[in-house]
């Protein structure tokens, strides 16, 4: 996993939102289990670009996902095989979630990297 910035600013800006409704308490607890496992499992790894909190730089959803990828690119060459995205994309009209709706690292940025658009 690969955090742009200090864990609990993440999880404001993209888990649950500052919402405390049950289907938000919902994802913190789905993105809690995950970090669990990563510490529970040997050879898992957090990455966190910085320890800083977030500060409105929307540069380090990007930087975090060109991270992740490069991460996908050597651990497919350890393997003798080719790094492959899976991207689920939620149909549904989005809920906003303030200033936070329109950040880098989504789906339309990464359409032309690579091959199989």
């Amino acid at each position: 996993m690969v955090l742009p910035f200090a864990q609990p600013d993440f999880r404001l800006t993209s888990v649950d939102f500052g919402q405390d409704g049950a289907e938000w308490r919902s994802w913190r607890m789905r993105f809690d289990r995950i970090l669990q496992q990563i510490e529970e499992r040997s050879g898992s790894q957090l990455h966190q670009l910085t320890q800083e909190p977030y500060l409105g730089s929307s540069d380090l959803f990007g930087t975090a996902n060109a991270v992740l990828q490069g991460l996908a690119v050597l651990r497919a060459r350890e393997r003798a095989s080719e790094p492959t995205a899976l991207v689920l994309l939620d149909s549904t009209p989005a809920r906003p979630a303030r200033r936070y709706r329109r950040l880098p690292g989504r789906v339309g940025d990464h359409r032309g990297r690579g091959r199989g658009n």
